[in-house]
């Protein structure tokens, strides 16, 4: 976990509060930062009127639709790729033999 500077003093008053037996000054610090930080690893705002909890529903359900949609297409590519390649195979097989004979009959 890491608290910002500006976090610094809030998080030091909580600590000592939890010094005391008082921990949901520490509780609420600490959920926020990691609130904080959920928010800045899926790189979206807060929508208005919509509990934080739906907006993370509904950006890691998009999240996830981009990326399967991505590995799928990347998939894809990967399946053309080797198909030309068998295919480049198979005609530099066939350009051989045709040669080989060739050969044998001159």
């Amino acid at each position: 976990m890491t608290i910002d500077r500006d976090e610094r003093i809030k998080y030091i008053d909580a600590l000592e509060s939890a010094d005391k037996n008082e921990y949901q000054p520490l509780i609420d610090v600490i959920s926020t930062n990691q609130i904080v930080s959920i928010e800045r690893a899926l790189n979206w705002k807060i929508i208005e009127n919509t509990s934080g909890y739906n907006n993370v529903l509904n950006v890691l359900g998009t999240k996830l639709t981009n990326y399967r949609h991505t590995e799928t297409e990347q998939q894809k590519s990967i399946v053309i790729i080797v198909h030309r390649k068998m295919r480049m195979h198979t005609i530099m097989q066939d350009k051989l033999l045709i040669m080989q004979i060739n050969m044998n009959i001159m």
